[in-house]
């Protein structure tokens, strides 16, 4: 199994699909997990659940993955839960999809709905935490250079 954790728009989804693809592996998204448990938008459910409830489905979510084969592309904020994170490191790799801020702001199309805030500092803060847990760092700006530098990780384990 492999994790890709990483902010908002790090291209954990369009890279999670592709590379399951290419390793002929399933395909898991916990956004889309969220989705298909409660017929709400993953980004609804936050506005009108808040963000405690949110976290909590997605630890459920994530919690029950024990997957062989599987690509999980996590949300971005997986990581503010280190069990989270914790249990996907049992089943293999967790790889950061990293990002320049500059490169975020290009991909972004809205404000993001989990920041009071600060965009920018909890862009740094949550970089600090991908980080700490990733076991792998791919520099995504690129999404086909992130793609190829994915690739060699996972050829290579």
């Amino acid at each position: 199994m492999y994790s890709l954790i990483g902010f908002q728009k790090s291209g954990k989804t369009t890279l999670g699909r592709m590379l399951a693809h290419r390793l002929g592996y399933d395909w898991l998204d916990t956004d889309i997990e969220i989705e298909k448990k409660t017929n709400i938008i993953a980004k609804e459910y936050y506005k009108t659940f808040g963000e405690a409830e949110f976290r909590k489905l997605e630890s459920f979510i994530i919690s029950g993955i024990v997957a062989d084969k599987t690509v999980v592309s996590t949300g971005g904020g997986a990581v503010l839960y280190p069990a989270n994170i914790l249990h996907l490191k049992q089943y293999g790799p967790v790889i950061y999809l990293s990002i320049s801020y500059s490169c975020y702001l290009q991909r972004q199309d809205e404000f993001p709905v989990f920041v009071a805030n600060n965009l920018q500092e909890c862009f740094v803060e949550r970089a600090k935490r991908y980080e700490e847990y990733a076991d792998y760092t791919i520099n995504n700006d690129s999404l086909n250079t992130g793609f190829a530098e994915l690739i060699r990780i996972c050829d290579g384990q």
